[in-house]
């Protein structure tokens, strides 16, 4: 069982009827029927046209064939069927989508909070030091044996 039929051709009785019909005197007034199932299957209808249709190079003659977007087909020998763009403006936009269930609005409450109190870091309050920490003294050997490696490293990057 067929759920939507969209006559194509030169005709303007047909319901898609092909763009420049002078230039694509291969194409009948009623060339063909795409039709579409109750399994949302696609068909091309081939309806006694004088010079055929064909489907990705094949000829298809008073016959039936289903049909994908991603097919080339052409009308009589000239004319490329803009296949997509009838889908879309034929088959698609029959279609009813089911619409979701609004939502509810979500309630704003607008709750205050207390502010911090705010830092001066410009001028900040002075701070008392009450603790002095006094720094160990470091050997003298380590100083001599810190820049005699550093030396003897920097030599022998040199020589090689």
């Amino acid at each position: 069982m067929e759920k939507l039929k969209v006559l194509v051709g030169r005709s303007s009785q047909c319901d898609y009827t092909i763009e420049k019909p002078e230039q694509h005197g291969t194409v009948s007034g009623e060339h063909a029927t795409i039709s579409e199932t109750e399994t949302s299957n696609v068909y091309l209808f081939e309806d006694h046209s004088t010079n055929g249709s064909y489907i990705n190079g094949q000829l298809i003659h008073n016959d039936e064939c289903k049909i994908n977007v991603t097919d080339h087909i052409t009308l009589g020998k000239t004319y490329t069927l803009p296949f997509e763009d009838i889908v879309k403006r034929y088959f698609m936009s029959h279609r009813t989508t089911k619409k979701k269930p609004q939502q509810p609005e979500p309630q704003i409450q607008i709750v205050e909070t207390p502010q911090p109190e705010p830092i001066n870091y410009i001028n900040p309050e002075p701070q008392i030091i009450t603790e002095i920490k006094t720094v160990e003294k470091v050997p003298n050997w380590f100083w001599v044996l810190l820049i005699g490696a550093t030396l003897a490293a920097f030599f022998i990057g040199t020589i090689m």
